[in-house]
């Protein structure tokens, strides 16, 4: 049901637009220091947080990785590098585990707002001028043409979370911010269209779904998520966002089918290093046909 939760919660938050302050804070213009109360082996405890990333599968072995992940960047707070995996690997927690059960949903939205903490930390860290000019509250335009490819990942990822985190607590975080995504996807789009399976065009089919607020731009999502399944036509995905976004909201309910069906016929091991993400899309989507009465109901 978590399809049908999050209409639910996108139809509460805006309600609540006005008149809500529904400001994010930002650790991005914070000092971090090392923090002496933890103890460890920064690259031990490293290595056990790849461990736990390369077994995202598991559940257990996620959250212990996570764990580790985060001791070792108390005991040296500035590796941007390691904090962009932290942050996928707290995206993955939330979106990969936590979201098939009702009841952990305020679990999940804390998940993915740490996993859009540690992007935006990663690219304060990897890139000071961003970071300076930022928090001088300098144009959009102007912070980030301190980026270049490298900043991809974090950008990407400080992102998805943070959508992903408006849909379930507040959607006001993510209109507040929406002008900076936007302007940090079509960077992206720019440096690197190709990063994470045509990921620039699978976030923007999304957005559109939604942006303009509230009815979105139906044609412009359905463009950008054909656009990423051309880039990657294999990733599921890019699929199940195209049905359970656009797909509902357009009322089509044979591109919804179609789309997951395609899906659950996949080999989830056709490509081991994505194995994990295509077993929970395909978790995803049986969930969803499950609930096709619901989002489509006959006249």
């Amino acid at each position: 049901m978590r399809g049908l939760a999050i209409i639910v919660a996108v139809g509460v938050a805006a309600a609540t637009v006005v008149g809500c302050a529904g400001a994010r804070q930002s650790g991005i213009c914070a000092e971090l220091k090392p923090d002496a109360t933890v103890s460890g082996e920064v690259a031990t405890l490293v290595a056990q947080g790849q461990e736990g990333w390369k077994n995202r599968g598991d559940e257990a072995a996620l959250r212990k990785g996570i764990a580790a992940m985060e001791a070792a960047l108390k005991l040296k707070p500035n590796q941007p590098d390691l904090r962009v995996t932290l942050s996928r690997m707290h995206y993955m927690l939330a979106d990969g585990h936590l979201r098939f059960d009702d009841e952990k949903s305020e679990k999940m939205a804390d998940h993915f707002e740490k996993g859009a903490m540690h992007a935006e930390l990663a690219l304060g860290q990897k890139y000071p001028a961003y970071r300076s000019k930022y928090c001088a509250r300098r144009p959009t335009r102007v912070v980030l043409q301190t980026l270049d490819k490298g900043a991809v990942p974090a950008m990407y990822w400080f992102a998805t979370n943070l959508g992903k985190y408006g849909l379930e607590k507040s959607l006001v975080v993510v209109l507040n911010e929406k002008d900076r995504i936007k302007a940090m996807m079509d960077l992206i789009e720019k440096l690197f269209a190709d990063y994470n399976h045509g990921a620039v065009y699978r976030y923007l089919g999304s957005y559109y779904t939604k942006i303009p607020f509230p009815n979105g731009d139906l044609p412009k999502a359905r463009s950008q998520f054909e656009k990423s399944l051309a880039k990657a036509p294999n990733y599921l995905g890019t699929k199940v966002l195209f049905a359970d976004l656009y797909g509902i909201k357009a009322k089509d309910k044979a591109l919804f089918k179609r789309l997951l069906d395609e899906v659950l016929a996949a080999d989830p091991s056709a490509d081991p290093a994505l194995a994990p993400e295509a077993r929970i899309e395909q978790k995803k989507a049986k969930e969803l046909l499950a609930e096709i009465d619901v989002y489509f109901p006959e006249d």
